[in-house]
């Protein structure tokens, strides 16, 4: 008998309370975690300052001004948005955040969001294994709490991690339900992850499902009449997922994979990212942190002599005292091979920890894939979530014999004692720090910022922080890129070593300075006489002092000798003629040449696939000068001459991402209209 309307919305509000629970812990662990970013501060450490801050800056700069910035000329002598990704160009949350938001805000809102959704997704993903709201909520607190603040100085972690389970959940439901629209989900949410851009956890969800998926097609109960008859179709139908997801997220894909053409790790194997290992004796931190997290223990006192070295946040392992007797109770009882879900997990999850100890390594790092993301210790991220199903389900075995009304009490006393321990361990084991009030505002307001616009022309500054100079609106070297072009990090290309700071400079190193085209140094020291430098200004500045965490005096140089940002290149002897630009914008740079006798005409930024030259309207031909540079001839006389960047890559994937999406909605309108019933 059917139930009357009113009936059958309060069965439906039913249905929904451990949904709106979820949403609603989610949103709350996120003010306990981050209540210092709720109310305004910036993170500062890691690489906030001297990678992903920059960058989104530069990007929000950009986008305001009303560019679509494809590439940076900031960062060294300039890279491809696109294909470096970690500025997340495509990403969908990061357009209205940095469009409409300031810097620091949206950093921090994009933040909490993710933070908020990882949890949600997490516990969402335990609820549909058939695990009560109590025990989905403990889940998604040990994977969401558990892994990631100790590592949120890398943006691409909680951010393309987020994702993981709401995968894991389209999948889920698709095997139990067998509806289509989980498998259109199903491809959404995993291009999704691949526009958050560095792909590292997208592969590690990809091999998750590779292990998932037959377990559970093949060894599971639970699965729908139509998915337990037609096996394979529903393995090829996933399969087919994914690869449509790649088509989707192209517009991403492709220029990455153009980039890492023209990268270091453009073969196999990549031994430089074997680096950040988890040593098995450090495992000893998931019962004794205490003893392994403090500042005179050394995480590579169990690395081999030789062997590429690590560091505690990369080796962070760490679910909570309780969660983990929860989950040892639920692996030595086997109750767990009683939840289809949850079991391939813990398997998945031991993988995950075996690659994670980098005893793997000699042999997959001549995989393909395996090879390119050989940071082994961050295979544990797989590991935390297996932990936290595991730890729910030992919650399910154990609230079973307790008494019904101390249940609630029980797993609450459990929940906040976890809550409180994860947030030590994860201040604890971390590069970041919190400082009230928005630090990335401070740069347009400093004094060094005014001193180097002072100067009129594009300036190059070379020094200490990476990217974090670039803030101050000036292109800074050398850069600190996750996937650099070759030229930014190859020796033959590079500033000689030593680091000229620690050590006279020598002349191969000043050499090199004044062919990069850097105009200026800075110091926290007083450069010596083996520098060709003028001081032009010394003082402290507001920014760049609190970035750094130091109070000394700042000295800013002018080189001499240097090519500059544009000049006239001759072989016998320097032309007489001028060089200036008139427009340096992220894809077009146009410069005003005179001279009396025509010549080469060098632009000191990065020679890259997509980088086009005119001269008065009329395309000209490239060259490249001194293996990276951008160089073009130009005649007798005052002429225009622009640089355009129009990368194929970009274009080729826009292309591919628009038709894939465009089919996907048609097939979507396709299928709802044949399924909707005709009405008489």
């Amino acid at each position: 008998m059917a139930l009357p309307p009113i009936h059958r919305t309060q069965a439906k509000l039913r249905d929904r309370h451990p949904i709106l629970l979820l949403l609603a812990l989610s949103a709350g662990m996120t003010f306990v975690f981050w209540h210092e970013l709720w109310m305004g501060a910036s993170l500062v450490g890691g690489d906030t300052y001297t990678s992903f801050l920059p960058q989104k800056k530069y990007f929000a700069d950009c986008i305001r001004a009303g560019e679509l910035p494809l590439w940076n000329n900031l960062g060294g002598h300039g890279y491809p948005i696109i294909g470096e990704s970690e500025t997340g160009f495509c990403y969908p949350t990061a357009w209205p955040l940095y469009r409409h938001l300031p810097v620091n805000t949206a950093f921090n809102v994009n933040l909490i969001l993710h933070f908020g959704l990882c949890f949600a997704f997490t516990g969402l993903y335990a609820h549909r294994l058939g695990l009560s709201p109590g025990a989905a909520a403990l889940a998604a607190l040990i994977y969401t709490y558990g892994w990631f603040p100790a590592r949120v100085h890398w943006e691409w972690a909680y951010q393309s991690g987020a994702w993981l389970p709401l995968i894991f959940w389209c999948c889920e439901s698709y095997l139990q339900s067998a509806r289509r629209r989980f498998w259109l989900l199903f491809i959404f949410a995993y291009a999704v992850q691949l526009l958050s851009g560095h792909f590292t956890i997208a592969f590690y969800t990809l091999c998750a499902l590779a292990t998932y998926l037959p377990l559970r097609l093949y060894f599971g109960g639970s699965l729908a009449p139509e998915i337990a008859n037609a096996k394979r179709f529903n393995a090829v139908l996933l399969a087919s997922g994914i690869m449509i997801a790649f088509a989707l997220a192209a517009i991403q894909v492709l220029p990455t994979w153009e980039l890492k053409g023209r990268s270091l790790r453009r073969e196999y194997p990549f031994s430089e990212v074997e680096y950040g290992r988890l040593p098995a004796p450090y495992l000893g931190q998931l019962i004794a942190p205490w003893y392994f997290y403090r500042e005179d223990v050394d995480v590579n006192q169990w690395i081999p002599a030789g062997e590429p070295l690590t560091h505690k946040v990369e080796a962070h392992l760490y679910c909570g005292l309780i969660p983990l007797a929860l989950a040892l109770c639920a692996l030595c009882s086997g109750r767990f091979l009683r939840v289809d879900g949850v079991w391939p997990w813990v398997v998945i999850g031991a993988l995950g920890l075996l690659f994670a100890t980098g005893v793997m390594l000699p042999v997959t790092k001549y995989l393909p894939g395996f090879g390119y993301f050989a940071n082994p210790a961050r295979y544990s991220v797989l590991t935390m979530f297996g932990l936290g199903l595991l730890c729910a389900q030992g919650w399910t075995m154990l609230g079973a014999r307790l008494p019904h009304r101390y249940r609630a009490i029980t797993l609450a006393v459990i929940f906040v004692g976890s809550t409180f321990d994860l947030q030590w361990a994860g201040s604890t084991v971390s590069f970041t720090k919190t400082l009230k009030g928005p630090l990335i505002n401070w740069a347009s307001r400093g004094k060094l910022r005014a001193v180097l616009a002072g100067f009129g022309q594009p300036v190059r500054v070379f020094g200490r922080g990476q990217g974090l100079l670039t803030c101050l609106g000036v292109a800074a070297t050398p850069p600190f890129l996750a996937l650099p072009p070759k030229e930014y990090s190859d020796s033959e290309y590079t500033l000689p070593q030593p680091w000229p700071f620690d050590a006279p400079a020598s002349p191969a190193q000043i050499e090199w300075l004044q062919t990069a085209g850097v105009t200026h140094v800075l110091s926290f020291e007083r450069l010596d006489s083996s520098w060709p430098v003028n001081l032009v200004w010394s003082g402290n500045d507001a920014f760049v002092n609190t970035a750094f965490g130091r109070q000394e005096l700042l000295y800013l140089y002018e080189l001499r000798g240097t090519r500059g940002r544009v000049t006239w290149l001759e072989l016998d002897a320097r032309i007489d003629g001028t060089a200036i630009v008139r427009e340096y914008k992220a894809n077009s740079v146009r410069l005003t040449a005179n001279s009396n006798t025509g010549g080469r005409l060098v632009l000191s930024d990065l020679a890259y696939p997509g980088w086009n030259v005119s001269i008065d309207g009329q395309s000209a031909e490239a060259i490249t000068v001194d293996k990276m540079y951008r160089g073009v001839t130009v005649p007798t006389g005052e002429h225009d001459v622009v640089w355009t960047y129009e990368p194929r890559s970009v274009y080729g994937g826009a292309i591919v991402s628009i038709v894939t999406l465009t089919v996907l909605i048609c097939f979507s309108c396709v299928a709802y209209l044949w399924r909707r019933p005709t009405v008489r």
